[in-house]
C-alpha cells in the first residue's frame, strides 16, 4: 500500500503531473508530509509487513492517517468550501444513495433472498481496526497475474481516496515476466465511440486505465466509459477504443 500512500502527498502539490485540478496543500506542507512519510510512515509500514501483527499494521495505519492524511483533510477543507475526497475537482460530487431505501424494502429482500437488513459500511470498524489497510496486496496481485487471471486495475482522476497515480504505481509495480515491458509502456487514449474519455495501457492480461472526470466510484461519474471497459474485460479480448459510425 506504500505506493498509494506516497502518492497521497504527490497528488496535492502543484508542479506534479497528478494534479490534474486544484492543489490542496501547499510546498512548506508538502514538504514537511515528505519528510514525515520517510521518516516514520515507510518504517512503520515496513515493520507491518515483516511481523503482519495486527497491532503493528493498526499502528502505521493510525501513523499514516494521522501523520499524513490528517494534515492534507485540514489543509483541503480550509482552502475550499467544496472539497470531498471522492471527487476532488471543483464542484465534486458524491453518487446519490438511493439504493439505501431500495435494498431496505421488505419486497425486494424477499426477491433477492437476503436474510439481514441492509446497512451500509456495516463492518467497515472492523476492517480499519484489523490493520489490512497497511498491508500490502501486491504479492497477491502479482500471483494473480503470473497464473494468467485477467486483472484490470483502474481508477478516477479525481479520485483522492484510490488515486490514479497510486494505482499506476502499483500495476507497474506487479512482479510477472511482462513487468518491465509493462512499466515502460505509455498511457494511451482510450475512446468511447471516437471521444477520449480514458487513458490506458495493456500488455496480456493485466490493464491498467486512468479515467478521465471520474471521482470514487468510477461507474457512476462514468458510466458509459465504465460498461465499455468492464464489457471489454469480461470477454477477454483486451481493451480497445471504439468508434461511432453513422
Amino acid at each position: 500500500m506504500d505506493h498509494l500512500y506516497v502518492v497521497h502527498v504527490d497528488l496535492q502539490c502543484s508542479g506534479f503531473e497528478p494534479c490534474s485540478y486544484r492543489s490542496l496543500i501547499n510546498e512548506s506542507l508538502y514538504q514537511e508530509l515528505l519528510v514525515k512519510y520517510e521518516t516514520e510512515v515507510v518504517p512503520s509500514l515496513v515493520k507491518c509487513g515483516k511481523t503482519g501483527t495486527t497491532d503493528d499494521c493498526y499502528a502505521a495505519y493510525m501513523g499514516y492517517l494521522q501523520g499524513l492524511e490528517y494534515p492534507i483533510w485540514a489543509s483541503g477543507l480550509d482552502t475550499y468550501s467544496d472539497f470531498i475526497m471522492a471527487d476532488i475537482q471543483a464542484g465534486g460530487v458524491r453518487p446519490p444513495t438511493y439504493y439505501e431505501e431500495y435494498l431496505q424494502r421488505a419486497g425486494v429482500q424477499r426477491a433477492i433472498g437476503a436474510r439481514v437488513n441492509f446497512a451500509e459500511n456495516g463492518g467497515a470498524t472492523g476492517i480499519l481496526q484489523s490493520g489490512d489497510d497497511a498491508k500490502s496486496f501486491l504479492s497477491e496481485v502479482s500471483r494473480i497475474v503470473q497464473d494468467g487471471v485477467q486483472v484490470l486495475i483502474w481508477a478516477g482522476d479525481s479520485d483522492y481516496v484510490c488515486n490514479w497515480v497510486g494505482a499506476k504505481r502499483v500495476a507497474d509495480a506487479v512482479n510477472w515476466s511482462r513487468k518491465a515491458t509493462f512499466s515502460r509502456k505509455e498511457l494511451q487514449p482510450y475512446k468511447v465511440n471516437g471521444v477520449q474519455k480514458a487513458s490506458f495501457k495493456s500488455v496480456e492480461n493485466l490493464h491498467y486505465v486512468r479515467v478521465f472526470d471520474a471521482g470514487h466510484n468510477i461507474w457512476w461519474y462514468q458510466p458509459e466509459t465504465s460498461l465499455q471497459l468492464i464489457t471489454q474485460f469480461l470477454l477477454g479480448k483486451g481493451l480497445s477504443s471504439t468508434w461511432w459510425y453513422c
